[in-house]
């Protein structure tokens, strides 16, 4: 049984983990906000610097652009070429992602090439790969630089051609330069192309097909390079931009990039969440985007979430703990406040609040058991005469040598005062006899208590269950009755019956109707002369009688030692006295001739006035 002290103290604890869990959350929450808001900050910066990265090929543009009063005519002497050629050494030799130059006529037939590595193409460009003559048909109808499939040369190096057509001054188109970039070398030119979070890739429109993508090897160009987005993950991106509520059209027109989260599936088959930044260019027809797991935010989440929860969990704990060290100091003064209500201070043992609980225990178990009421004879003249000091200490010697000698089930309980209550099992009534024999055997030893040896005894009264009562009350009640009866011969012990209890009435009716007696003038005096030897009449007895009309006559025997017990026997006294005297006057006024019969009824009552006195 807890107090309601520990009931609110957990309360309080499981409030307070409440509260430290909804701060958590909250924590984790604000924590994980701040987390994507930054990573995808990031992430936009990181396209950012994508989409400035692509002005390399405006630069490209620019230098194709730069060959044309070199090549601008309808041919090319041989001085041309020279001149040219030393042009185109020096911007290889100046820019590393140059790997050479083609120059082609419109119909694909190489004119001049300028390379350090193997030839740009076949001698006739129309004849190669039907993409590669698709991005050359392109070219022919574009007035800006066409971005072409990247493709492995024969040495193994992976190439970027830039193609762009070159107009005469009369608009008719001349011919057509391709420059080459080392894919190598052009995908060093992002830096973030070491950040492992984000994938950059660069898509030509509008077939999608991959011309960049960092975190690549050069080992792996073949997987990718070239290659456009399969059909899954075109279906993907519709229903990423669908659920975005943006077509691609409009992704198209838009002059800024467009953040957007979406499911994904990447080139091994498995299924995520991408965050995408992806930005168009209408000049290139080119796709700069920068992709990112939605599991990295996790994966960057999840140190502070194992942080806060080891602090949660570290509070908790120490909560925990705390509380519980406060809950069981709680129980233990609970338990000591208990045993002060339930024992008695002087002797330790239970009381009668506990004696309640027990009783009610025994009851339910529907087992037999018998209760002893123990009663110290004249314990009350020992605290008179010795002082209550000395008759604590004999109770408490008392309640020790009862406790030393009762068996193990047994339960002993003070009642209050001198009076003791013992709950018992047993098997036969002679069972119960000898443990109360032993019982008076042992409280009636000498005690020595302050250099003085005490002796003393008891009366128990013995009540069983549930032939003498169902009920503690009805036990301590017949129990009592029983105790009652056993005062009368002291020392002893008596089982309780019903004519005990015909007895207890016939007692209760006597001290009830004893009340009224003398108002009801149901007393009266009989005398009884006193004859001496030389038969003289020596004296009247006067003797005191009672006839009640619902009890009849009833005999001193029994009146005058309930009158001595209830305090009337003063007043009765007084009546006797009171009756004598008016007796006699009245004798004397009728001049009794027996004067000497006056005379001793004089000194009788006399003489009993005079005991009243002393009384």
């Amino acid at each position: 049984m807890q107090t309601n002290v520990q009931r609110n103290l957990w309360k309080l604890f499981f409030i307070l983990f409440i509260f430290f869990f909804i701060f958590l959350l909250v924590s984790l929450y604000l924590r994980y906000s701040e987390i994507q808001k930054k990573r995808l900050q990031e992430l936009c910066y990181a396209q950012e610097t994508l989409w400035r990265g692509t002005g390399i090929f405006k630069n490209y543009e620019t230098l194709i652009d730069a060959t044309r009063h070199f090549i601008n005519k309808p041919s090319l002497t041989d001085r041309d070429k020279k001149e040219f050629e030393d042009y185109l050494k020096n911007l290889i030799r100046s820019d590393k992602l140059i790997l050479g130059f083609r120059i082609s006529d419109k119909n694909g037939n190489k004119v001049f090439i300028n390379s350090s590595l193997d030839p740009l193409g076949a001698k006739h460009i129309l004849k190669k790969s039907p993409l590669t003559k698709e991005d050359f048909l392109k070219t022919l109808q574009s007035e800006n630089m066409v971005i072409g499939r990247p493709y492995r040369l024969k040495n193994g190096t992976w190439i970027l051609p830039l193609r762009k057509a070159i107009h005469n001054d009369s608009g008719d188109l001349s011919w057509v330069v391709t420059l080459g970039i080392d894919m190598k070398e052009f995908a060093q030119t992002f830096p973030h192309n070491q950040n492992e979070i984000f994938l950059s890739i660069l898509l030509k429109d509008p077939s999608f097909v991959r011309i960049f993508r960092s975190h690549t090897p050069p080992k792996e160009y073949e997987r990718f390079l070239g290659k456009p987005l399969t059909q899954k993950q075109m279906s993907h991106l519709s229903g990423g931009l669908k659920r975005s509520g943006i077509t691609l059209e409009e992704l198209r027109n838009k002059e800024h990039a467009k953040l957007l989260e979406f499911d994904f599936v990447d080139d091994k088959n498995n299924d995520a969440t991408l965050y995408i930044c992806i930005q168009y260019d209408k000049k290139y027809q080119l796709w700069s985007a920068v992709a990112m797991r939605k599991n990295q935010l996790y994966s960057a989440f999840l140190p502070i979430l194992l942080n806060h929860l080891l602090v949660f969990f570290s509070i908790i704990v120490v909560l925990y703990f705390l509380f519980k060290r406060i809950s069981k100091l709680e129980k233990k003064r609970f338990e000591e406040l208990q045993y002060q209500a339930t024992h008695d201070p002087l002797t330790n043992l239970p009381n009668r609040y506990y004696m309640i609980e027990i009783a009610q225990e025994w009851i339910e178990s529907n087992r037999h058991f018998c209760l002893l009421f123990l009663d110290l004879d004249n314990f009350k003249n020992i605290n008179d005469t010795m002082g209550h000091p000395t008759g604590d200490k004999l109770l408490v010697a008392v309640a020790n040598r009862i406790k030393n000698i009762l068996p193990q089930d047994a339960v002993l309980v003070r009642h209050g005062g001198d009076e003791f209550v013992i709950f018992c099992r047993f098997r036969q009534i002679f069972e119960i006899e000898q443990l109360a024999y032993k019982i008076l055997e042992t409280i009636s030893k000498p005690y020595d208590i302050d250099d003085m040896e005490l002796i003393i005894s008891g009366s128990i009264g013995i009540s069983r269950y549930p032939e003498d009562g169902k009920h503690l009350n009805e036990l301590l009640s017949a129990a009592d009755i029983a105790m009652y009866r056993a005062k009368e011969l002291k020392n002893s012990f008596k089982h309780f019956s019903s004519a005990l209890i015909e007895k207890q009435k016939r007692t209760i009716e006597i001290e009830h109707e004893l009340h009224h007696a003398i108002a009801r003038n149901e007393l009266y005096l009989t005398y009884q002369p006193q004859i001496s030897k030389d038969m003289s009449l020596h004296g009247i007895e006067a003797l005191l009688r009672w006839y009640n009309p619902k009890l009849g006559e009833v005999s001193p025997a029994e009146f005058i030692s309930v009158a001595e017990k209830s305090g009337m026997i003063i007043d009765i006294g007084k009546f006797v006295i009171q009756q004598a005297l008016y007796e006699i006057c009245s004798l004397q006024r009728a001049r009794h001739p027996f004067q000497a019969l006056y005379q001793c009824l004089y000194k009788t009552v006399c003489r009993a006035q005079l005991r009243t006195r002393i009384l």
